[in-house]
């Protein structure tokens, strides 16, 4: 059996764990983190939302923001001595606290809309990402490249002309009483 290493970070500071550590992962649920913290300089301030770090050999068993952290002072042999109950929520608070402002997304896949939140907003909070996204709204988006069978106009994305153009003119009176019009729309949708 080998020695486990569990090291915790609190705002980047490296922080000196003195009970149990319980993290919780449920289904459909937020996975928390809970832990005591002793201080002997009396000098950490821990406050909500804080990132924290957990990790066993050196590898991240959690990693989310301080939810709460009661603190209680200690005095011994003429120190002082700060004891934190925490308490963690984990990163999906980072899309929690959140307010999406930007476009209203119309016409976009819903997968397309996600990417597009994770590039302007939730990637500047640290929330990292898989994707390929190729957004094209304008005509001078579109022009580049090679087109077969499509051109760019009027900020969209158009199907080129196939096949022959057909007309039917109807002049006369006759030809509108013979409803050539009516025969033809048959024929089209058989």
């Amino acid at each position: 059996m080998s020695d486990v290493t569990l090291t915790c970070t609190v705002g980047g500071v490296s922080v000196a764990l003195y009970s149990k550590v319980q993290v919780s992962e449920r289904a459909n649920q937020r996975t928390t983190a809970s832990f005591g913290i002793v201080d002997t300089t009396n000098a950490l301030n821990i406050a909500q939302n804080m990132k924290v770090v957990l990790q066993e050999n050196g590898v991240n068993k959690f990693v989310g923001y301080v939810d709460t952290a009661d603190r209680r002072v200690i005095v011994s042999n003429a120190s002082l001595i700060s004891i934190y109950e925490v308490s963690c929520k984990d990163t999906q608070y980072l899309s929690d606290k959140m307010i999406y402002t930007g476009d209203e997304l119309d016409g976009v896949t819903s997968g397309d809309a996600v990417a597009l939140i994770h590039q302007n907003a939730l990637a500047s909070q640290g929330v990292t990402a898989n994707y390929a996204i190729d957004l094209n709204k304008t005509t001078a988006d579109f022009t580049p490249g090679t087109h077969t069978n499509t051109y760019a106009v009027n900020d969209s994305l158009q199907l080129a002309p196939a096949g022959s153009t057909f007309t039917i003119k109807e002049t006369l009176n006759a030809d509108w009483n013979a409803a050539h019009l009516y025969r033809l729309a048959m024929r089209i949708q058989v």
